[in-house]
């Protein structure tokens, strides 16, 4: 499961109540599933920001990016597609939100 404004679900930002509502229904949907469903397990990996190709104005995202993000660097999709492996390579893994956003709504 990937949720893209997971963030907005811990971190109170006006005008984001839709989204924060959602978030933390992805959040509360993880925990209860995986113990519902112990024969398989269940993760959320929420991506946060990521800068893609699909960026019309990339440089000036890429700059607001790290800018806003707490550690100071771009997010790729790369990096969470290592979470994800994470996740799938650990065995033990369940009821887990692993999150890789840099976390640009912080600052």
């Amino acid at each position: 499961m990937t949720e893209i404004f997971y963030e907005v679900a811990a971190v109170r930002r006006s005008g984001y109540s839709l989204y924060s509502t959602m978030a933390a229904g992805l959040i509360g949907m993880t925990r209860y599933l995986a113990s519902d469903m112990v024969s398989i397990r269940v993760n959320l990996t929420p991506p946060g920001l990521n800068l893609m190709e699909m960026w019309k104005n990339r440089e000036q995202v890429g700059k607001a990016m790290t800018n806003t993000a707490l550690l100071g660097k771009i997010r790729y999709a790369e990096g969470v597609a290592e979470a994800y492996i994470y996740l799938m390579k650990d065995l033990n893994a369940t009821r887990s939100c692993l999150e890789s956003d840099g976390r640009s709504l912080v600052r």
